[in-house]
């Protein structure tokens, strides 16, 4: 990955809740929150299965296999994305 890249949206907000902990100690305990709500989400991504089970239930055989399929492909995708 190039250095010049910009970070990802949870480095984002992980960068903005540290900043405001340093510059506003009466703010540090709601950012404190902010930044433990981003690392949990850092850490939960739900996999191809789960997101594949999601998509059946959602669907109710609605969906073709194929479109099915790449549903799945594309949340994996945005899931990816996410970091």
């Amino acid at each position: 990955m190039a250095e010049d890249a910009e970070p990802g949206p949870i480095d984002q907000i992980l960068s903005l809740a540290h900043e405001i902990i340093e510059e506003c100690p009466s703010c540090a305990r709601k950012a404190t929150r902010i930044v433990m709500w981003a690392n949990q989400i850092r850490e939960r991504r739900p996999d191809r299965a789960e997101l594949a089970t999601i998509v059946g239930v959602q669907s109710a055989g609605l969906l073709p296999d194929a479109r099915m399929r790449a549903l799945v492909d594309h949340l994996c995708a945005v899931v990816r994305y996410a970091e």
